[in-house]
């Protein structure tokens, strides 16, 4: 009962701040795919960018990590062909890395190598999001 009224509170509060609340249930689905080399580009993954068509709320889960049993997922705000970093988080695989409120706009992430990770992994990252 209280994480409805929290859920309705959260989602009245962001109507009020302008633009559509997307129920999280119609949210968009996406998976990215990609590979992390710790030799190459500092450790960084390719950057992902993804678009939030109105407020609402994000999951970010790792659904496949390999060889790797952790990485590290910087999310950021994604302006001006550049992401401004908001957040950095560990991660594994089934465990939400970001779960949060967003506006409609841009974003972006980037996977990490985690420290002492030497070979190369595999990830996908599921994105649910308005």
């Amino acid at each position: 009962m209280y994480r409805r009224f929290l859920v309705a509170v959260i989602f009245a509060v962001l109507a009020a701040c302008g633009g559509t609340v997307t129920n999280p249930s119609q949210n968009t689905i996406e998976n990215f795919n990609g590979t992390v080399d710790p030799a190459v580009n500092g450790g960084l993954g390719p950057l992902i960018t993804f678009t939030a068509a109105s407020n609402g709320e994000v999951d970010i889960v790792f659904t496949a990590l390999s060889p790797a049993a952790l990485a590290i997922v910087n999310f950021g705000q994604f302006t001006q062909n550049s992401c401004l970093p908001i957040a950095q988080q560990v991660g594994s695989v089934g465990q939400a890395v970001f779960a949060s409120s967003i506006n409609q706009g841009t974003y972006c992430l980037v996977v990490q190598v985690y420290p002492g990770i030497t070979v190369p992994f595999t990830y996908t990252l599921k994105v649910s999001h308005p």
